[in-house]
């Protein structure tokens, strides 16, 4: 079957330039009033713009605090609209998002706060 399209300098393109974050800019300019995040626990949605908007306060927040790029945040964060203000945020910073895990085992003994 003959090739109808060669893609394969827009893969190259897109490989070099596409970003998660970009990609959340885009779906803003496209759909920002829609509706990106459905938190039924917290009984709470963010839109597109809203989402762009909280991850932005986090990533400045992180730069404040001296962040520089490839440091690493970690989180202790349960499966709410938090994730993923605080994942788009520290990508937004150039900063790596490691979660932690966020419930002990069944019968663990977690350590009293501050120790």
């Amino acid at each position: 079957m003959k090739k109808i399209a060669d893609y394969s300098a827009w893969m190259e393109l897109w490989e070099q330039e596409y970003t998660l974050t970009r990609q959340l800019y885009r779906n803003v300019l496209r759909w920002g009033s829609k509706e990106a995040i459905i938190d039924p626990k917290n009984n709470k949605t963010l839109t597109f713009k809203e989402l762009d908007e909280e991850s932005n306060r986090f990533a400045h927040a992180l730069l404040d605090l001296g962040a520089k790029p490839f440091d690493v945040v970690t989180g202790n964060v349960m499966n709410t609209y938090h994730w993923f203000t605080i994942f788009m945020g520290s990508m937004k910073a150039r900063c790596i998002f490691s979660l932690s895990k966020h419930k002990a085992s069944r019968g663990a003994a977690l350590p009293p706060h501050g120790r």
